[in-house]
């Protein structure tokens, strides 16, 4: 890390943010995630599982009827097929939706009634699909627990951890602060993206800044020996860099003119410390 000739050009502000990582915003898509959209899957896995297991039921005693079937199956991405049929038998009417794992090719399918309870219909491919389907299941359960648990990491250790860092360097005794270039491990997502590393509770750490489709990216320039550096503010005396986002939308308590002011002033430094890094 560098520290930069930098003289700050506005009154003092906050960073409310680590680039396009704001604590507040990162704490709402997770809770966004593990509560209704944890709910709603787990809801939907449970109806597929209950459904799967009908078909196995039905499958112990299945006759064959002479049901009037309608609907289609679509294979998606040559790996992929979802049917959506309606059977009708006797006056029972039963709708029918299930997906399995299949190359596709043509699909041909006869109702199956429950020996015991003919309300109970289904089609053949979906009780000879049965562990095919629950593999199914078992993986995108698997990847919701994953999205889910990744959500319980972001609201428990990162969310508290970017708030330490950001009320470090808002601490009053923290000014003023010092401009850093700051080497980057990689750079993505057509030089928007960055990941940087420091020290932080006594371990070195990564830091990303992911900004996805924002027409926003990373404070970044590249020396001529093609290193990758980012601008970021470091409290008086040292501490975590916070790093700066070319929009300046994680700077907090500046009006416009005064970010544009801010703005050119870090253009220069960075335009300056291409030489010197």
């Amino acid at each position: 890390m560098h520290i930069l000739p930098f003289s700050m050009p506005v009154k003092p502000f906050q960073m409310r943010g680590i680039g396009p990582h704001r604590p507040i915003m990162m704490a709402l898509v997770a809770l966004l995630l593990m509560l209704p959209v944890g709910a709603i899957f787990v809801a939907w896995q449970s109806h597929v599982a209950a459904e799967i297991y009908q078909d196995y039921q039905i499958g112990q005693h299945a006759v064959p009827v002479n049901a009037r079937i309608d609907g289609e199956c679509t294979t998606r991405k040559s790996i992929f097929t979802s049917c959506k049929t309606t059977i009708t038998y006797r006056g029972y009417t039963v709708k029918k939706s299930f997906s399995f794992f299949s190359t596709g090719g043509d699909i041909y399918a006869r109702a199956l009634a429950d020996a015991n309870d003919p309300s109970r219909l289904t089609l053949d491919v979906a009780v000879e699909k049965v562990v095919n389907r629950s593999m199914g299941v078992l993986l995108f359960g698997g990847l919701g627990l994953l999205m889910i648990g990744a959500a319980f990491y972001v609201a428990l250790v990162r969310v508290p951890r970017y708030r330490r860092i950001l009320a470090a360097i808002n601490r009053p005794e923290a000014q003023p602060w010092q401009l850093a270039a700051v080497p980057c491990l990689s750079t993505g997502n057509a030089g928007k993206d960055a990941v940087y590393q420091a020290e932080i509770d006594g371990k070195t750490r990564k830091i990303s800044l992911s900004f996805g489709k924002q027409e926003n990216r990373a404070w970044t320039f590249q020396t001529p020996g093609g290193q990758h550096y980012l601008l970021a503010f470091v409290p008086n005396g040292g501490g975590v860099p916070v790093a700066l986002d070319r929009k300046l939308l994680a700077v907090a308590g500046l009006n416009k003119e005064e970010k544009s002011k801010l703005a050119a002033e870090l253009k220069r430094a960075a335009a300056a410390a291409k030489a010197e890094c």
